[in-house]
Formats: C-alpha cells, structure tokens, sequence
C-alpha cells in the first residue's frame, strides 16, 4: 500500500499535474531527480546505510549543480509547478526506500499487488482537475502510440526492470545517482522534442549535477 500511493499518487499524479500547471517535461524529468539526494538521506536515517566521503562530495556537487538549475530557470517555471515536482521526487525517494526494506524476493508481484492502491486516488484527482469528460476521453489518448509507448516504457524498463536491479543494488544512495544519469537522454531530447534548447549555462550547471550524481 505504501509504494502504491508514494509511487503512482504521490510521485507520478504529482508530476502529471506539475505538467498540466505548465512545468516542460525536460523540466519536470530533472526535478524529479531531486530524489538522488533525498534517498540516500533517507535510506542512511531509515535503513542506516552508511554514506562513503566520496559519496558525500558526489551529493554536494550535484547539489550545487541542481541549485545552480533552479536558478538559471527560475523565470522560465510556474512555483506551483515547481513545489509539485520536488514533492513528487520526495515522494520517489520514500518509494526507493519503502522497495528496498521490503526485501520482497518477486518484484512482479510486489508492484502488481501495491499498485492497486493507486487507481482510485488517481481516477479522483483526474477527475478534479478536468472534470467527468477525462473518464470519456481517456480510451482514445491511450490509444495514441505516443501514450501506449510511454505506457509500456514505464511499466517494464522503468519500474519493472529498475526496481529489480535496485532491489540487488549494494547501496539505495548509490542507486538514486545512477538513476540520474537516465536524464542524458531527456535533455538530448528537449531541443527537439519538448521546448527550445537550454541556455549555455544551463547546461553547464546540468552536466555539474550529473558529475557529482556519477
């Protein structure tokens, strides 16, 4: 029940509405990377895992680099939007931790079963935010292979297949900045897909945050 609504409610309803208030997707994916400093936090005050020093210099550097993103695109990012994805990657942090005290052995069944929990809270706050027409409207967007393709990216690599390896990963800190790295391929994408190309600076700062997270 705790990774069903950390995960599907907290994290992914939390972000879909930071999107819908007009957070870019690229925007929104590097937030949600905040949890590569709340999780090992997390997992050393809940599980007492141990942070190594070069761990620590890692997170700082990252830090400063995510500091140092906020800051270049202070202008360009709705505040509502902005606390909703910090929220959600607070959110993504607590599921990381929740999976890796679990110690569950099948981590198919273990999503199936926690995940039930998060339709209802989900289908509500659709429904607040659009109205009763979402319901209708939702059989033909999931029919659109953009949405089907993100669907089925997220449901098996992302959550599937990364839970699997978290779940045999030495360190749930070290596995938090791994995941960063995934965002090489979001920026990649943003000049063409998703907004116009970042500033210089902007850049920079991304790829300090990614060092330090490495």
């Amino acid at each position: 029940m705790a990774y069903g609504l950390t995960f599907g409610v907290g994290t992914w309803g939390l972000l879909m509405h930071a999107m819908r208030l007009g957070l870019t997707p690229a925007l929104a994916a590097w937030l949600l990377q905040a949890s590569a400093f709340l999780t090992p936090l997390l997992a050393w005050a809940w599980l007492r895992e141990p942070m190594r020093s070069t761990q620590r210099v890692g997170a700082a550097v990252a830090l400063l680099g995510f500091g140092l993103v906020l800051f270049a695109t202070a202008g360009d990012m709705p505040v509502a939007g902005l606390l909703l994805a910090v929220l959600a990657a607070g959110s993504l942090s607590v599921a990381n931790v929740v999976v890796r005290r679990s110690g569950v052995p099948t981590m198919l069944a273990f999503i199936v079963w926690s995940c039930l929990f998060a339709p209802l809270p989900l289908l509500v706050l659709a429904v607040l935010q659009g109205g009763i027409e979402v319901l209708f409207a939702m059989p033909a967007q999931l029919a659109r292979p953009m949405a089907l393709g993100s669907l089925l990216i997220q449901v098996y690599p992302v959550t599937l297949l990364g839970y699997w390896v978290f779940g045999r990963w030495p360190s749930a800190g070290e596995w938090a900045g791994m995941a960063v790295i995934g965002l090489g391929l979001v920026i990649s994408l943003r000049p063409t897909r998703m907004s116009a190309p970042a500033p210089r600076q902007t850049r920079l700062n991304r790829a300090k945050k990614l060092d330090g997270c490495a």
